[in-house]
């Protein structure tokens, strides 16, 4: 095992990302000048035709798709190698964070009908059948 230093084992990792440090600061500020367009696009009536329904709905379903990618792709996989820094073997990782994952979307289903309930006590009432109440707590629609 070699001696080394506190300085020494927190200085190499600053290393390495000094390297990329030009390319982080590039890409943020990209996402700041996309930003700055996008809110300066209302500002011209040319462009603000372009804000219908449908390219509404559309960029809100690729917002979505990108949320989505990410979680399953990037917080999936970190949850995973967690149970298996944790000591489980990758099959037990692979179901323990399918659950969590999936158990935690159920989670924030339960607080949202929770609250939403709590604000308007009388609204499942006026659902009848079990599929309209299945409708509404898997899907979310609560008008239809």
């Amino acid at each position: 095992m070699q001696n080394t230093t506190i300085e020494e084992e927190i200085q190499l990792p600053l290393n390495e990302a000094q390297d990329r440090s030009g390319e982080a600061f590039g890409l943020v500020c990209a996402a700041a000048a996309s930003t700055a367009l996008g809110a300066a696009a209302v500002f011209f009536p040319r462009l603000r035709k372009f804000g219908t329904a449908p390219v509404l709905a559309a960029s809100l379903g690729f917002a979505t798709g990108v949320m989505l990618f990410v979680s399953l792709v990037d917080i999936y996989g970190k949850s995973k190698q967690g149970f298996v820094d944790f000591g489980l073997s990758d099959d037990q990782a692979f179901i323990y964070a399918t659950i969590t994952f999936f158990g935690g979307i159920f989670l924030m289903k339960v607080c949202s009908i929770h609250s939403y309930t709590a604000n308007f006590p009388c609204r499942l009432l006026d659902y009848h059948s079990i599929f309209s109440r299945f409708v509404v707590f898997f899907l979310g629609f609560d008008r239809f």
